[in-house]
């Protein structure tokens, strides 16, 4: 954000002008903006090097790090539509990548975890998604890292709490903003 254009916007505020959207400085876009920048860098990368579409590594990630889930429990933790994920899943067994297994604890639910050849495969990936995250951070200064970090978490939970309140659609509605935020929670950890 440029200090002439937020002194310039605090002073039409003070003024009593409407706001002015700049979106080099509208927060919402420029995190849009890098996270399609990311996606695509990553996305290419293991495109290219393990054949996965961008859903295929994203499950994968999720897999990785909270395995084993239910298909529900995977949708709860992208921005893929619970179809999306059922046809990602079905194309990740049918690679031999991830397995069903039923849950000992309820019958009726199966649960999703890598096959030995799908944990290999995570394992590579995870290596290549860690250099990518290596060489982002390496653009940061050390003393801000956490504070981007605190940041990021900040702006994840508010924005669930906004989606709980508002729905999708941006109108109000009442919603549990604790079950958005117990999600973001759990998703952080």
């Amino acid at each position: 954000m440029s200090k002439n254009t937020s002194v310039q916007r605090a002073k039409a505020q003070r003024a009593g002008d409407k706001p002015v959207l700049d979106l080099r400085e509208f927060v919402p876009y420029q995190l849009t903006f890098l996270a399609g920048s990311v996606a695509r860098a990553l996305g290419g990368t293991m495109e290219a090097r393990f054949g996965l579409n961008s859903a295929q590594w994203r499950i994968m990630a999720i897999l990785g790090t909270f395995s084993p889930l239910s298909t529900f429990e995977i949708a709860s933790r992208t921005s893929l539509e619970k179809s999306a994920v059922s046809r990602t899943i079905s194309e990740l067994i049918a690679r031999g990548l991830i397995v069903r297994a039923i849950n000992p604890t309820d019958r009726r639910l199966l649960m999703l975890r890598f096959s030995p050849k799908g944990r290999q495969h995570f394992e590579r990936m995870a290596a290549v998604g860690l250099q990518y995250e290596q060489f982002l951070l390496s653009h940061v200064p050390a003393e801000l890292r956490r504070t981007l970090a605190k940041t990021l978490s900040i702006l994840h939970e508010a924005s669930l709490e906004y989606e709980a309140a508002n729905g999708d659609d941006g109108r109000a509605r009442s919603g549990s903003v604790r079950a958005s935020r117990r999600r973001s929670r759990d998703i952080a950890k």
